[in-house]
């Protein structure tokens, strides 16, 4: 057995059924250094439902959305996407992996600094032509896996019975496209800003290495909250063409920051988990010094887990 049961108790010979909600999201920031002015551009995310089990080795989920609960399309813009975001857990190992493909945003600005929205008197202005693509592998190493576990809050097929915590290490590999179908911002909007910043096309890819804690609290026995924070610094190949398409920057190596943040929080007993969830991922490029391009991106889940035993045998 390659795990303490004083610490961990195990279901994965049972049969874990769930039934779930979840929002995916994204955002694209460029952010003026000297100033900190920024301006956000968000997608039109939806609420989803679905169900999913795990057995032994094998898992799955699938979500879908729901038409008259997501109806905001006239309001807030339409967004087209495929969202595909997946982890594959080990006792010793965490490997997240990301696509993304969003086309449609709208601008939000928390300064309220652009002199368009402030005339309107709203939050937004849609960006129909602002297109991402977005692949992203993280894997980290579990150093205390006899004692902590992944697998308790997320995947729901083991309880942890005490507090316990792990750092861990790993590194990470990012590959961001952003195109629009004239300029990313218009001339109104680069007045903001000191750098002169003229984006039609940008790609950026990253490598690094990044590293963090994970802690899960147990409570009254049945109750848990888990934080796992990881920071990385790695190395940048970005290219960025204007209006005009014509080259602005290209570069072999600049330095990139990504942050890797996940939790949860619930209820468990031998027989059900409720819980609750969210991890998010922030990747930062930094252009000619002056200039970030941040896209961040994450899920929150709400989980109803029922757990069944459908082998002769105990768990243990």
């Amino acid at each position: 057995m390659n795990y303490d049961t004083s610490y961990v108790k195990s279901y994965r010979d049972q049969l874990i059924i769930r039934g779930y909600g979840i929002t995916k999201y994204n955002r694209l920031t460029i952010r003026d250094v000297a100033s900190d002015n920024r301006i956000n551009f968000d997608p039109n995310s939806n609420v989803n439902f679905g169900a999913g089990f795990n057995y032994k080795w094998l898992g799955f989920n699938a979500a879908f959305n729901l038409p008259f609960i997501n109806n905001d399309d006239d309001k807030l813009g339409k967004t087209r996407f495929i969202d595909l975001q997946g982890d594959i857990y080990g006792r010793k190992y965490l490997i997240n992996v990301l696509f993304q493909d969003y086309k449609g945003f709208r601008i939000t600005d928390n300064k309220m600094y652009l002199p368009q929205i402030a005339s309107k008197d709203t939050f937004f202005l849609k960006r129909d032509d602002i297109h991402t693509q977005a692949f992203g592998v993280n894997g980290y190493y579990n150093f205390n896996n006899r004692k902590f576990s992944y697998f308790s809050p997320f995947i729901q097929n083991e309880w942890q019975k005490r507090s316990a915590g792990s750092f861990f290490v790993g590194g990470y590999l990012t590959a961001l496209q952003v195109t629009t179908d004239s300029t990313l911002l218009f001339a109104d909007y680069q007045n903001e800003f000191q750098s002169n910043v003229d984006i039609q096309r940008g790609k950026f890819s990253t490598i690094g290495f990044s590293g963090g804690y994970a802690h899960t609290f147990v409570m009254y026995k049945k109750f848990f909250v888990t934080l796992s924070a990881a920071g990385g610094l790695g190395a940048e190949h970005s290219e960025i063409k204007s209006a005009e398409n014509t080259p602005i920057i290209s570069r072999e190596s600049s330095i990139n920051f990504s942050t890797f943040t996940r939790g949860a929080m619930g209820y468990n007993t031998d027989k059900l988990h409720v819980g609750i969830s969210f991890s998010s991922n922030i990747n930062t490029y930094r252009e000619k010094k002056t200039t970030d391009v941040i896209y961040q991106f994450g899920n929150v889940r709400l989980y109803l887990v029922k757990r069944l035993n459908i082998n002769k045998g105990k768990s243990t």
